[in-house]
């Protein structure tokens, strides 16, 4: 196990498996933001079809 560190600053730290390759952990940390944004409402999912656009409150 390792650390890992999310944030603007690195301020936020995970821990992760040592065994990852840097490709690895790029997309796990890259995926781990995005969820916590989803998470607060900074950002909002996409859906392709407009019957999920029209029911969905924004």
């Amino acid at each position: 196990m390792k650390y890992a560190y999310l944030g603007l600053h690195d301020t936020f730290p995970i821990i992760i498996f040592s065994t990852l390759t840097i490709d690895h952990e790029e997309r796990l940390v890259v995926k781990v933001e995005i969820l916590k944004w989803l998470d607060v409402g900074i950002i909002h999912e996409c859906n392709a079809t407009t019957t999920n656009l029209r029911s969905r409150k924004f």
